[in-house]
């Protein structure tokens, strides 16, 4: 966990720390903030265990509240204000003890954190309880896209080992400026936040929407790391444009196609470029592959590669990927099945869904055991028809089998698609000769659930 000195506010003091292109704060700001929030946190009788649920604004007391909440020793879940009735309806068995947010007034729970650091008069000191390791750091929400979400719990110890092997596999620097390109929701925000925490940085909130627009405030923002979804290349608009101060780029949260590590090593000359791999039960990505243009090939899907330092991967006998080491939950809050996890011995692992080769040095995704499906006797991948039409077209796809005859079964296969110049004709003849029979569908922009995934369970509810 992060210890008083991990986070050394005096060494760190003089270090921006968030920026937005209209405000800035350094660390000295967030010293005097975190003192307040810790003495309040104190205050109130929260202790180890107690949940505190804060609204997803990208902003400054947002992030100062959830650097209090790991300091102190209590749990922090992210949940959009827009979504609170439906998340809490999945935590009804959780006790969630606050409501923070930088700016809704709306809701009568939520406390105003403007209001509780402008009125906190204690403020001498931080104040961290007594922690254990397998306190729970945060709680997360899986995406539904079965309609039916889980809540998943984060220790202080699988974070802290997700975080030092990253700072141990990378080459990134102190006063790295971070960008955050993903909704508070979705887990990859954790690497940019905590990485910052740790390293003494600051944090550049970037909105998903601009995504068209990000490389002119990539570079005159001076963003030095970036955790992206590969998505998120294929909605800038970049031609000939290059993003010189960017170092490091980690891609995550979906499979990353040969096409766009291409124009990710023509859009940041000089970074490292990384693609991760991990669920949200093992504390954002567990392995990587570091992307040069020598080791990608054509039409692939770039390997996920080799676990991170605290992480331990292996096969079974059906070529599922068994996720084991320092970073695995130990179960979905308020469940009491345990059907996720495999105990090999006194060896934990989580059954990750995907099936993957393994060529002696790097893992390589190759389905998802859910995306898979039965079209006219034939088995095909979901995703992987995605992944084929990305690297040759422009815009989003997504893939979806119905009439279903027998148990994944499927007589029709659905694709939509989210640029409208594409021709169909095309897009048919790009793919392998069973799939002929596909149906196309234009629609606006391609759902996507909070891990930024395609949502197929969206899909369904489009097909008319």
């Amino acid at each position: 966990m992060i210890t008083k000195n991990e986070i050394d506010f005096n060494k760190f003091r003089g270090n921006l720390f968030y920026k937005d292109g209209k405000n800035q704060k350094n660390w000295e700001d967030v010293h005097l903030i975190v003192k307040k929030l810790t003495n309040y946190f104190n205050e109130c009788g929260l202790k180890q265990g107690d949940i505190i649920a804060i609204d997803t604004n990208k902003d400054f007391y947002t992030y100062c509240t959830i650097l209090s909440c790991y300091i102190y020793g209590i749990t922090f879940a992210p949940l959009r204000f827009s979504e609170i009735d439906e998340k809490l309806s999945v935590c009804s068995n959780i006790n969630i003890n606050c409501f923070l947010s930088s700016t809704n007034k709306d809701l009568e729970e939520f406390v105003l954190i403007s209001d509780l650091v402008e009125h906190q008069n204690k403020s001498n000191h931080v104040i961290q309880l007594e922690m254990e390791l397998n306190s729970i750091a945060y709680i997360l929400h899986s995406s539904g896209s079965t309609g039916n979400p889980k809540v998943i719990p984060i220790t202080y110890n699988n974070l802290h080992n997700y975080i030092q092997s990253v700072i141990d596999m990378s080459d990134i620097k102190s006063q790295s400026t971070f960008a955050q390109t993903v909704e508070l929701t979705f887990d990859l925000s954790i690497h940019d936040m905590f990485l910052c925490f740790y390293k003494g940085g600051s944090l550049v909130p970037l909105s998903t929407s601009i995504a068209r627009f990000a490389p002119r405030f990539i570079d005159s923002l001076r963003i030095n790391n970036l955790m992206l979804v590969p998505s998120f290349i294929t909605a800038m608009n970049a031609s000939n444009i290059t993003m010189n101060s960017v170092k490091n780029v980690f891609f995550c949260g979906e499979a990353l196609g040969a096409k766009i590590a291409k124009k990710a090593l023509e859009l940041f000359p000089n970074a490292k470029i990384y693609n991760f791999y991990g669920p949200t039960e093992a504390t954002v990505a567990v392995s990587y592959f570091e992307v040069t243009s020598n080791n990608i090939g054509e039409n692939n899907i770039v390997p996920i590669g080799k676990p991170l330092s605290s992480s331990v991967l292996m096969l079974s006998d059906e070529h599922e990927l068994l996720i084991g080491g320092k970073q695995v939950f130990n179960g979905y809050l308020g469940r009491t099945d345990r059907n996720s996890l495999l105990f090999i011995g006194d060896k934990k692992f989580y059954k990750s869904g995907d099936i993957c080769s393994y060529d002696g040095e790097n893992f390589k995704f190759v389905s998802r055991i859910d995306f898979q499906i039965k079209f006219r006797g034939y088995r095909i991948e979901l995703e992987g028809i995605e992944v084929i039409l990305g690297n040759k077209f422009n815009g989003s796809f997504g893939a979806i089998g119905f009439n279903e005859t027998s148990t994944n079964s499927f007589t029709e296969l659905m694709i939509f698609y989210s640029d409208k110049n594409l021709l169909i004709s095309d897009m048919k003849n790009s793919l392998p000769k069973h799939l002929n029979g596909v149906t196309f569908k234009y629609v606006n922009s391609i759902p996507r659930n909070n891990s930024d995934k395609v949502d197929r369970y969206q899909l369904k509810r489009l097909i008319t």
